[in-house]
């Protein structure tokens, strides 16, 4: 796996279980690439923690999409106008 590209891929925000199994934040941004670099065919970078951390680490990524798990499914989000009462399925 490589890097993600700066304006390429989606960055996933959700809840997810740590190796203890508690329940965090997490972000995964995902860049499929057009065509290998070195052997990688995709770019990903990720991280998880509290709410605040995960979306202003999130946020600052200059991922070409951003999307939150909901009950619905995949919704689309802006890293302008991060809701505060945002609850995302899981």
């Amino acid at each position: 796996m490589g890097a993600p590209r700066p304006g390429h891929g989606t960055m996933y925000v959700h809840k997810a279980r740590n190796l203890d199994l508690e329940l965090v934040w997490a972000a995964t941004w995902v860049d499929g690439y057009p065509e290998p670099d070195r052997g990688a065919v995709a770019g990903t970078a990720d991280v998880e923690g509290d709410r605040a951390a995960v979306l202003e680490w999130a946020a600052a990524q200059p991922a070409a999409t951003y999307v939150m798990a909901t009950e619905d499914g995949w919704a689309p989000f802006s890293t302008n106008d991060l809701p505060d009462d945002v609850a995302p399925y899981n």
